[in-house]
């Protein structure tokens, strides 16, 4: 219905020409102005209130009585003109003086003061309200002072005459109603908050305001006499009341949504026409008073004088209030905006969020209507910070804010709560189809990369997306689960939305339930470590071993490395895990030198989190001493986002670590933003190539062969030995070894096995590697 709202405008403004040019051509023809006045003014009250009963039925349930009471004002007139129409067309039927049409317009008019009233009653509250009440009543004394004289005198009298009291009643009721919806209207505009939407209240405003005009300007041509049928004050009532329908149409948009924003200069221009508009009313009144004067003396004079500088010296004092109070309130606002508001980006921060968020579930509740919480953050935005610095990071987080706030729909509510964390509060009525478009959005935002220096950086985010009430009825509910499906998005590594559901509320249990363990798994040792082997592609001898990490819980069973060193990394229980890996496998590699195992080298994982200590050298040192291990026989793998940091930190962290003879080895080489000029400073032993490059060998993919020769290329030309992970297939081992890869690991070579299976393997094998029958390499 909202969609169509303009040709809704455009017919009423075609249908009001039209009014006033039949008006026109009709004007001295009784016969027909008798009943196309009343035709023309039933088809526009009937059409509002048919519009009216529409919004009534999609509106908000806060705001169905209100509109309620306004639909059966519209009904009352259209019904009061059908009586109208019925005389004008029946020479049998005639109304009298009061008929059922005057009756009907006067419960039309308690239906508007009914629904004027509502209003006020949910907008005003507590001692402003009062002090609200007391500006409205000064107005009001001049405007029934100027309505007593102008239109209820004159009305009185005139009915007076007729010595019927309920004639005289109905007569007076009009004016009066007028002067309560004055009223109602002055304390809705003096108030600074809104029980609707701003937009629609103002035109609300401008209807009655409209209806009022044309009842006064009536009653003042009946009271002299001067009134006749086809007056060009006939449409204002109808087109009075099609500017409610329309108001309530605007009611249905969706974009409607109220939001906490500083003072505007709108709003300070309110203020100085609410402070003013008793004293201009009391000046204004003055002036009733003279005119009505009989006679006119100095006492008179002094009096007024008196009171006229009485009003200017408080006009003097409110203006020096205000200033102080602006100078006031720009501090508070100020101080509110920073409190509110993310530093970096501008936008609204976890604070104002939560306030947001708080106030959108109360209304929710009250309209029993859905909204959703919709939870974001980058993909390898930690890589781009450690690899390009914390700089570059924030010019993306700006870039990203800025696409936003461009990108999504208005009605969204946008902030920030730290780090690359970004939520958006899709208010209510929020159907998927409005979710759906701002996810579009979303990825609308990063089509094309965001520029900064001399780097183009391709970024996308992982979203999860919680609904109200059906995934929460709280805000702490429905940010922690956002915020769980986020992490599912993420964890599925498919770019994609997720929606939560019960699923996902049980992973995050079981996540919950890992952190809990993580803190004492040493303790409980439920830790172990496997080797997988590692082989010369040439020679087929085995070099070294790969310690892999393992978790027998004593409940849960084994549980995947994928699933429990994300949450270490995250808590900081990788440290002490790490530490405990480390010292275990070059106990392990002393054993396996005491053994007669003498050349087989050891390669550790370290995690960025524990390299970003800052003792982190002194502690791995310190393993080597202790376990009395070769430390030429020990390579430490390193991920290739901390690799290429050359922040001086890192490269001091290296070097110690290369001059105390231990081998550096950068995993999963091609997965992050690795370059020659990182390579050369880091000055690694080893490349590890990524095993999604490894996969796609001998699958008619071309590229990803390319690709991998060329890795392997980078490294001979460098002097750096290459070795092939994730090695499944023979086809894969003939082709890495004809492009000339150093070494592999994989399951083809062996899965990863405990020290008594690997050991006896080493024993029976005479540390060499016998490649299955049928392939080239054998």
């Amino acid at each position: 219905m909202y969609q169509n709202r303009r040709f809704f405008y455009a017919g009423t403004l075609c249908y009001l020409a039209a009014y006033y040019v039949l008006l026109d051509v009709f004007r001295h023809n009784e016969s027909v102005m008798g009943w196309l006045a009343n035709l023309l003014n039933l088809i526009p009250a009937a059409v509002g209130a048919f519009v009216l009963w529409l919004v009534f039925r999609k509106s908000a349930a806060s705001l169905r009585t209100f509109w309620m009471l306004m639909l059966l004002s519209c009904a009352a007139y259209a019904l009061a003109m059908m009586f109208w129409l019925w005389d004008a067309l029946s020479p049998a039927y005639e109304i009298g003086l009061p008929g059922p049409a005057d009756y009907l317009w006067f419960i039309e008019g308690l239906l508007i003061f009914s629904a004027l009233l509502l209003l006020n009653y949910r907008q005003l509250k507590g001692l402003h309200a009062l002090r609200l009440l007391l500006d409205a009543s000064i107005f009001m004394t001049t405007a029934i002072a100027l309505s007593w004289i102008v239109l209820i005198e004159p009305l009185y009298t005139q009915a007076v005459a007729s010595g019927d009291l309920i004639f005289i009643i109905l007569n007076i009721s009009y004016p009066v109603q007028d002067l309560s919806f004055l009223f109602l209207l002055t304390l809705l505009m003096l108030s600074s908050g809104h029980a609707i939407a701003a937009k629609v209240q103002q035109m609300l405003l401008g209807a009655v305001l409209l209806f009022i005009a044309a009842d006064s300007v009536y009653l003042y041509l009946l009271s002299i006499e001067a009134y006749q049928i086809g007056s060009f004050i006939d449409p204002l009532w109808s087109m009075s009341l099609i500017a409610i329908a329309c108001a309530g149409i605007e009611s249905l948009n969706p974009r409607v949504f109220t939001k906490i924003a500083r003072k505007s200069d709108e709003t300070k221009n309110r203020g100085w026409f609410r402070r003013m508009l008793p004293y201009v009313s009391l000046g204004m009144l003055m002036v009733v008073m003279l005119l009505q004067l009989p006679y006119f003396n100095m006492i008179v004079l002094c009096c007024l004088f008196g009171i006229l500088l009485v009003i200017v010296r408080q006009i003097l004092t409110l203006a020096e209030n205000d200033e102080l109070l602006t100078r006031l309130g720009t501090y508070l606002e100020v101080s509110d905006h920073n409190a509110n508001h993310d530093e970096l980006t501008g936008l609204p921060n976890r604070r104002f969020f939560n306030l947001k968020l708080q106030e959108t579930v109360l209304q929710a509740q009250q309209d029993r209507q859905e909204f959703a919480v919709v939870f974001m953050d980058f993909n390898r935005f930690k890589y781009i910070n450690d690899t390009l610095g914390h700089a570059v990071g924030d010019r993306m987080l700006q870039e990203a804010a800025g696409r936003f706030a461009q990108n999504l729909p208005e009605f969204c509510f946008l902030a920030r709560l730290g780090g690359d964390e970004f939520v958006i509060l899709i208010p209510p009525p929020a159907g998927r189809p409005m979710m759906d478009l701002v996810v579009e959005e979303i990825g609308r935002s990063f089509e094309k990369p965001i520029p900064i220096e001399n780097h183009r950086l391709h970024v996308s985010t992982s979203i999860g997306v919680a609904v109200y009430p059906a995934n929460g009825s709280t805000t702490d509910e429905l940010l922690k689960n956002a915020d769980a499906a986020m992490y599912q998005s993420k964890k599925e590594n498919n770019h994609k939305v997720v929606f939560f559901d019960s699923s996902i509320g049980s992973d995050l249990e079981h996540r919950m339930e890992i952190e809990n363990d993580l803190n004492t798994v040493l303790e409980r040792n439920e830790l172990s470590l496997h080797y997988q082997l590692q082989i010369d592609a040439g020679t087929h001898k085995i070099t070294g071993v790969e310690a892999l990490l393992r978790w027998k819980h004593p409940v849960k069973g084994l549980i995947s490395p994928a699933d429990f060193i994300p949450i270490a990394e995250e808590t900081g229980a990788i440290n002490p895990i790490g530490e405990w890996v480390l010292r275990q496998a070059c106990s392990q590699q002393k054993r396996w030198v005491r053994a007669g195992f003498a050349n087989l080298r050891m390669s550790v994982n370290l995690s960025p989190r524990q390299l970003q200590s800052d003792d982190i050298v002194e502690r791995i040192l310190g393993i080597v001493q202790s376990t009395a291990i070769d430390p030429r026989m020990l390579v430490l793998e390193m991920t290739e986002t901390f690799a290429v940091s050359d922040t001086p930190a890192v490269i001091d962290k290296v070097n110690r670590l290369r001059r105390a003879k231990i081998q550096l080895a950068i995993d999963d080489f091609g997965s992050g933003y690795a370059s020659l000029k990182y390579l050369r400073s880091f000055k690694p032993s080893l490349l590890k190539i990524d095993r999604g490059f490894i996969g796609p060998i001998g699958k008619q993919d071309s590229e990803a062969d390319d690709m991998v020769r060329a890795i392997i290329r980078l490294g001979q030309s460098l002097n750096i030995e290459v070795l092939a992970e994730g090695v499944e297939t023979r086809e894969q081992f003939d082709f890495l070894k004809q492009a000339g890869c150093s070494e592999m690991q994989g399951y083809l070579i062996g899965r990863p096995a405990a020290e008594p299976e690997l050991t006896a393997r080493l024993q029976q094998s005479s540390a060499y590697f016998t490649l299955p029958p049928g392939s080239i390499g054998s």
